[in-house]
């Protein structure tokens, strides 16, 4: 029996070392990893350290153009819906019905608008501006009660199809 417990212990001490080993190899590729990211030892006993990576956010340039890319889906994603929303109005407005439900819903397309495009890039708001001309127009026309505004509503859709890509003469007007 003396002869099995020194085995086992034998192959306890070997398994410490295999542990050991791994542990102290771990801890080099570790090391070789934090300096490949810029980081030194000053850094680690002076408590500063690499900069941390915030997850989910790229860095520079990267940050940027998903930034323009999720702000121009926004923009096209406001300008669908105010699209939506004037063609819901279109029957009430030629039939001339409640011109002061129309005109709250082209006062908020406006303001949605605005919103969507309050920091976008010089071409995309003058595109905007354009659409919102159109609907201050339009605006107008509805508080007049005026028999054009069915046209301008029309126009403004236009202006929207155009500033969206999809035809109309949104960009020749």
């Amino acid at each position: 029996m003396a002869m099995r417990g020194s085995r086992g212990s034998a192959s306890v001490g070997c398994a410490a070392w295999v542990a050991l080993l791994l542990a102290a190899a771990a801890l080099l590729l570790a090391w070789s990893a934090y300096r490949r990211t810029g980081g030194r030892l000053q850094d680690l006993l002076h408590g500063g350290g690499a900069a941390p990576v915030v997850v989910g956010q790229p860095p520079g340039p990267a940050h940027d153009a998903l930034w323009r890319g999720k702000r121009e889906v926004e923009q096209r994603a406001a300008l669908t819906e105010a699209e939506a929303r004037l063609l819901a109005r279109r029957t009430e407005v030629e039939a001339n019905r409640d011109y002061a439900l129309a005109r709250q819903e082209v006062d908020s397309v406006r303001r949605d608008l605005a919103r969507a495009f309050g920091d976008a890039e010089a071409a995309a708001r003058a595109r905007w501006q354009a659409v919102d001309d159109e609907l201050q127009r339009l605006d107008a026309q509805l508080r007049e009660g005026s028999s054009r505004a069915v046209a301008t509503l029309d126009g403004a859709v236009a202006r929207i199809r155009g500033a969206l890509g999809g035809g109309g003469d949104g960009a020749q007007r």
